[in-house]
């Protein structure tokens, strides 16, 4: 169950954890999902929890990242589930996602597979993600303390739909990732045709 007080023990678990630039991020973040929520008629619990929690490993030392990223790849196929992508494996850049996954579980208790899923898959996407997870991909990319977004596409896409916003954000994150010189997921890309009904 999310409650407040889930919710502030993780808000101190960064706090204690991240620098003063990724807490700020995660804390921008956070604010805009419950926004967000709010806005598409969501429980917005999960959007800034989700939010609050998708960085918290981002700054842990990558031997620690590599081995809980397995560990959650291990526990999804166990569960019978999809397991990672190879990007969320084999790249440092992207093992924090689903390492947080396990520490939400390990150190939290958590089981709400919103929350989880949005967090693993925060950098990436996947198709068929819910929408605390497509709330979690859109904070993450349009808050308001990262850099390179201007403020006129920032508010076009927050004014939009949830599925049209997203649809926007991962076209400006793919011609970013092609302009240089970086390939795009094949989850991402696939995420990206199922949104245009390809």
């Amino acid at each position: 169950m999310l409650t407040k007080p889930l919710i502030e023990s993780i808000r101190y678990y960064i706090e204690k954890r991240l620098s003063p630039e990724r807490l700020a991020h995660s804390l921008s973040t956070a604010t805009l999902a419950k926004d967000l929520a709010l806005k598409h008629g969501l429980d917005p619990q999960p959007c800034e929890l989700s939010a609050l929690a998708h960085d918290m490993a981002k700054e842990e030392p990558k031997a620690l990242l590599k081995r809980l990223s397995r560990d959650c790849d291990r526990l999804l196929r166990k569960a019978g589930q999809e397991g990672l992508c190879r990007e969320l494996l084999d790249f440092p850049g992207l093992f924090h996602g689903p390492a947080a996954d396990i520490l939400l579980r390990r150190v939290f208790s958590l089981a709400d597979e919103r929350v989880l899923e949005a967090v693993r898959w925060h950098s990436l996407g996947t198709q068929g993600m819910g929408d605390v997870a497509k709330i979690l991909f859109i904070a993450d990319k349009l808050e308001a303390t990262r850099s390179g977004i201007e403020e006129d596409f920032r508010l076009s896409c927050l004014s939009a739909g949830l599925n049209e916003c997203l649809l926007r954000v991962l076209e400006r994150g793919m011609e970013h990732q092609m302009n240089r010189g970086r390939g795009v997921a094949p989850v991402t890309r696939s995420l990206y045709n199922s949104l245009r009904g390809s």
